[in-house]
């Protein structure tokens, strides 16, 4: 059990997430990539350890952003600090759902993906990061999300897929939407 101040009695991780004890377990799926950048500039702008949120509804939907003009859909996320998993998550529904609407329950963690992230002419990797899928629920059973409004130009919504109006979504991506529904 955390000690999140949005944490419920349904939270089943540890204060303490590590990715390395997550490749341990059985139940969370382990997967390794690598992203190759054509400069250093690129490279900055991409490396970061990452959490992702898939808030399922009782209907097996999944809560999605959308951004209906460039065509792609995502989970929520943000970037983690200080090894913080557990409050990258909760400050990732906050983020995205302008801090209100959607209190959730983090049900455990579905995958870990670690990226080596290597520049085009470089000998070795020059970092490797990890994006951790977690599990959550709605507080509030079935929760509307219309009085969530995603960032710019987003919509929250729920899903039983990847989005229509959502096809330049990557593969990566639309395959972690497809892990949180059904």
């Amino acid at each position: 059990m955390t000690d999140s101040p949005h944490s419920t009695a349904a939270d089943s991780e540890p204060d303490s997430i590590d990715p390395a004890t997550l490749r341990e377990r059985p139940d969370v799926v382990y997967e390794e990539a690598t992203a190759v950048y054509d400069d250093l500039e690129d490279f900055e702008r991409g490396v970061r350890d990452t959490a992702v949120v898939g808030v399922t509804n009782g209907e097996g939907e999944v809560c999605c952003f959308v951004n209906e003009g460039r065509g792609f859909a995502g989970l929520p996320w943000e970037p983690v600090s200080d090894d913080n998993w557990l409050d990258a998550a909760y400050s990732s529904i906050e983020d995205w759902c302008t801090g209100t609407g959607l209190a959730i329950s983090i049900d455990g963690a579905e995958l870990v993906r670690r990226v080596e992230h290597e520049v085009v002419g470089d000998d070795e990797p020059r970092a490797a990061t990890h994006t951790i899928l977690f599990r959550a629920s709605p507080v509030e059973a079935d929760p509307a999300l219309e009085n969530l409004a995603g960032s710019d130009d987003w919509d929250a919504g729920w899903y039983d897929g990847v989005p229509d109006a959502a096809p330049a979504t990557p593969d990566e991506v639309a395959d972690d939407i497809r892990r949180f529904v059904g």
